[in-house]
């Protein structure tokens, strides 16, 4: 999640609901717990595609 990610992104900054480090650091821990989850799940599925 970054002022430039979606659509409605930018309307979220542009308000203030968010201190702009909030914004930033919220998106980098969303990120990493989505990168995890992604690599996770690749590495259990690449066996079942190469059987």
């Amino acid at each position: 999640l970054t002022p430039y990610a979606t659509g409605p992104s930018p309307i979220y900054y542009g308000s203030g609901y968010l201190p702009t480090a909030d914004y930033w650091r919220l998106g980098a821990i969303f990120g990493l717990i989505f990168l995890v989850l992604l690599v996770i799940t690749g590495l259990l599925w690449m066996p079942v595609v190469l059987l």
